[in-house]
């Protein structure tokens, strides 16, 4: 009898172990395939930036190909803010800018308000 008690408590120990290595290898290799994609195919997030300390506003800065748009997020609302075109990708100096770059999002902006400030200078404001 105890011999059997054993026997039972070792298959019930491999069936636990072989349960949790299932569930590891399936949060582990199968949520990838669940999971939206990151930016491996034509839409990339370059950059988030939480707006208030809970995240419920978002500035995103999406790339969709050669376009790069300015996405304003708020309560489960997405508002394009700004659209920037394909020379918005260059420097000055003709480089072409690395979407990984820290700079990239502070240089966008700066580019915006400098077209929006010309705007109004433009419109006599």
């Amino acid at each position: 009898m105890a011999m059997e008690e054993y026997l039972l408590i070792l298959k019930f120990t491999g069936f636990l172990i072989l349960v949790a290595l299932l569930a590891y290898f399936m949060i582990r290799f199968g949520l990838r395939r669940l999971q939206p994609s990151t930016g491996r195919g034509y839409i990339k997030v370059l950059q988030k930036v939480p707006l208030d300390v809970k995240g419920d506003r978002l500035l995103v800065l999406v790339r969709i190909e050669e376009r790069i748009l300015l996405l304003g997020s708020a309560q489960g609302n997405i508002t394009v803010l700004q659209d920037f075109p394909a020379e918005a990708l260059s420097l000055a100096n003709g480089n072409p800018v690395q979407p990984e770059t820290e700079n990239l999002f502070s240089r966008l902006l700066a580019a915006c308000r400098e077209r929006v400030k010309s705007e109004k200078e433009g419109a006599g404001l």
